[in-house]
């Protein structure tokens, strides 16, 4: 038996076929970025471009998803932006189809093929763009939470996504890093520096511009400069000049909010047998993680009670955690169907 596995992610749209017994990957992945796919028909006809005879779709999606109806209400980096309908379709023309939120998806590939196979209360944690987390218990029960929400700095003057301001979110995650670069540039108005010069460096290359650091003095190219700063080049700059600011004072603030974290989750979902982390920011796990671990776990009583357990703290290695994470809700979701007949 073979299931598709269909990311509807943040970045890209994958596709692929995935073994339900080892979780592996039968072939390539097929791949398009979202950027591109601009109404429900062309999305459609790209999926169904893919799938051929398949019988039996796991989807994994980022954004507000109606599992019962297979409909994505709103999706943060999708140009459709209307309710987003594929899943639904895809039961019309008559595939058996299941559908979850990203985070659900990944907790399920983890529990069930990755690095929480061996543990009874798992709980997959996404530090990237954005900051989520899921939980499974046993394997069956699954729990999403929106603990990038919550307060974290009272008095911050630090917005986020939502539009909300102090949030977790804004001070773990990879688009809180470039929000706090952005900031100090704007403010200080330095163009000779590490971070300016790796993100005129991209944006050069995405653009096919020649733009010099010369031309950082004119304000409407030293404005799109500055905004195209991503957490790549801060974390960039991090590692070829630890002691320049704003790099080191940007690592020490994500360094706790991380540490923090750790501590909000555990006291949230405890009992947490393992955190298995994941996401763009974790490629700097050296930099950030390494150090918000050994704070996290030297600390007794600063970001959590003393009485609760701490997990063990470790990195997925899964690869198209996205697609094996569809199938994986698929998987479970079809044998809770079956064991409540």
């Amino acid at each position: 038996m073979i299931i598709y596995g269909i990311d509807f992610g943040g970045t890209n749209l994958r596709i692929g076929e995935v073994n339900p017994e080892t979780g592996k990957l039968l072939k390539k992945s097929f791949s398009v970025p979202m950027n591109t796919i601009k109404t429900n028909n062309e999305l459609t006809q790209i999926i169904l471009s893919q799938v051929g005879n398949a019988e039996k779709i796991g989807i994994s999606a980022a954004g507000n998803v109606d599992e019962k109806n297979l409909i994505i209400k709103m999706s943060p980096n999708s140009r459709i932006k209307e309710h987003i309908t594929f899943g639904k379709t895809l039961k019309e023309k008559g595939f058996d189809v299941v559908m979850t939120n990203d985070m659900k998806a990944a907790v399920q590939g983890v529990a069930r093929f990755g690095e929480g196979k061996k543990y009874n209360n798992v709980l997959v944690a996404t530090y990237s763009s954005g900051f989520n987390c899921a939980v499974t218990r046993d394997k069956i029960n699954t729990t999403a939470a929106e603990l990038s929400h919550i307060i974290y700095k009272q008095n911050s003057d630090l917005f986020c996504g939502c539009g909300g301001i102090g949030h977790l979110d804004t001070y773990v995650s990879g688009n809180g890093a470039a929000s706090m670069a952005k900031q100090y540039f704007f403010i200080t108005k330095q163009t000779n520096h590490t971070i300016m010069k790796l993100s005129l460096e991209e944006y050069n290359k995405k653009k096919n511009s020649k733009y010099t650091l010369e031309d950082l003095k004119k304000s409407d190219v030293f404005a799109l400069i500055v905004t195209s700063i991503t957490s790549k080049h801060v974390y960039g700059a991090y590692s070829s000049n630890p002691n320049q600011e704003p790099q080191k004072h940007i690592k020490n603030i994500q360094v706790e909010a991380i540490a923090a974290s750790f501590g909000t989750m555990v006291s949230a979902f405890n009992p947490l047998d393992v955190m298995v982390l994941m996401g763009s920011q974790t490629k700097d796990w050296d930099i950030l993680f390494k150090t918000a671990i050994k704070k996290y776990e030297s600390s007794k009583t600063q970001y959590q009670l003393a009485t609760l357990e701490k997990p063990k703290i470790i990195k997925t290695n899964l690869s198209d955690i996205g697609i094996i994470g569809a199938v994986a809700y698929y998987i479970i979701t079809k044998t809770c169907k079956l064991s409540n007949k």
